[in-house]
């Protein structure tokens, strides 16, 4: 019976910290996220001529919040090759990201999702360039709505401003878990921990051997 409730006590302890370390990702360390999506509005209008060699689209946006996760970008066609460029500059005009984004596995027309996982600062402007890579296409644009986004400005097709327009585009800020919801977590973890522990001493009790 000793060797069976140290078992049993030993298994407990395991959960219990487990369910400890847990609980430490949620906060302190708050490792635990949720998403945060806004976008400029209005209505989805029209396209812009081709995006290749020597045309590009520029759109300029405010960073919301201190981390931006990923903005969707929607492609109404894809007439060559496969690979979208995106260069992100400061206020500054300073180059802070760029990679290359596969279209050829995503239906078109849609959203393209250019994966960021970036820090940025807080209601500073940036520039999200839009080139190829031996590649042709043409992304949607909005109108803009009545009562417009603060954060999302103006756009341009090869150096010319849009006026009136900014790119059918969605952005995407990954956020630590607010207050209430990590709260909620940890007292969830802690539940699922005491059944758990509670479970292994049933499960002991009535199986002895």
């Amino acid at each position: 019976m000793r060797k069976i409730t140290y078992k049993s006590r030993a298994i407990e302890a395991v959960i219990l910290i487990l369910g400890l370390i847990l609980i430490l990702t949620v906060w302190p360390m708050r490792i635990w996220q949720t998403t945060a999506t806004s976008s400029g509005g209005g209505v989805m209008t029209g396209e812009t001529a081709q995006i290749d060699s020597t045309h590009d689209v520029v759109q300029k946006f405010m960073a919301q919040y201190n981390r931006i996760g990923s903005i969707d970008i929607y492609v109404t066609e894809l007439t060559a090759g496969r690979y979208m460029e995106m260069t992100l500059y400061d206020q500054n005009m300073q180059p802070v990201y760029n990679t290359y984004v596969d279209m050829g596995n995503t239906a078109i027309p849609g959203y393209v999702k250019i994966p960021l996982q970036l820090s940025v600062h807080v209601n500073e402007q940036y520039s999200m360039l839009l080139t190829q890579a031996y590649a042709a296409y043409a992304v949607a644009y909005e109108d803009i709505p009545q009562n417009p986004s603060p954060y999302v400005l103006g756009m341009s097709y090869q150096d010319t401003s849009a006026e009136g327009y900014h790119l059918a585009a969605t952005y995407h800020y990954s956020l630590p878990l607010g207050k209430k919801a990590s709260l909620e977590l940890m007292a969830l973890i802690g539940t699922v921990m005491v059944l758990l522990a509670g479970m292994t001493e049933l499960f002991y009790r009535r199986n002895p051997g």
